[in-house]
């Protein structure tokens, strides 16, 4: 298994681009991991945890109902997409007998963006549509779910059903 994280030029150039290991390893698990792909209009820009989260809506859909963004103030990008190439190297490694090579490309920016589906199917048919929603409880089967102001500062709330709501 080979994970690099190059960019596209570099790994070319070192023969470490998924597409192009594979042909010369017809048994290696290649994988191009970049920020936005290895080819397509953003496939040149570096990316960081937090230039990418910016470019995928992450900020702009954690804002309170003030409409303030929040602090992120972890590379989330970063850590989901670790998760996600050890289940794409694991996936691999236990699949079918005699696992050929194979290259895949994966763009961290695809994976962020696809945990906000429903948030930009919505925003895409109604632009105005944001200022009525109440993202507090969208989380299903999470209710109530979100962050609450306090006295003394704001708390995270999420609750699954009834019986953690009866505890809360």
């Amino acid at each position: 298994v080979v994970v690099e994280n190059l960019g596209g030029k570099r790994a070319a150039r070192l023969g470490l681009a998924a597409a192009e290991l594979v042909k010369h390893h017809p048994h290696v698990l290649g994988v191009s991991s970049s920020g936005f792909g290895q080819d397509g209009p953003f496939a040149s820009y570096r990316a960081y945890a937090y230039n990418l989260q910016a470019a995928c809506c992450l900020g702009y859909l954690t804002r309170n109902p003030a409409g303030e963004s929040a602090e992120i103030d972890l590379p989330w990008a970063d850590l989901v997409s670790g998760y996600a190439l050890a289940t794409i190297v694991a996936a691999w490694a236990v699949g079918p007998e005699g696992n050929a090579g194979t290259g895949v490309d994966f763009a961290m920016a695809d994976l962020v963006v696809a945990h906000f589906n429903e948030f930009i199917a919505a925003a895409s048919l109604d632009p105005d549509s944001d200022s009525n929603v109440d993202r507090a409880n969208e989380m299903f089967p999470y209710a109530p779910n979100g962050i609450y102001a306090t006295d003394d500062g704001w708390i995270a709330i999420s609750v699954e059903g009834d019986r953690q709501y009866a505890a809360l």
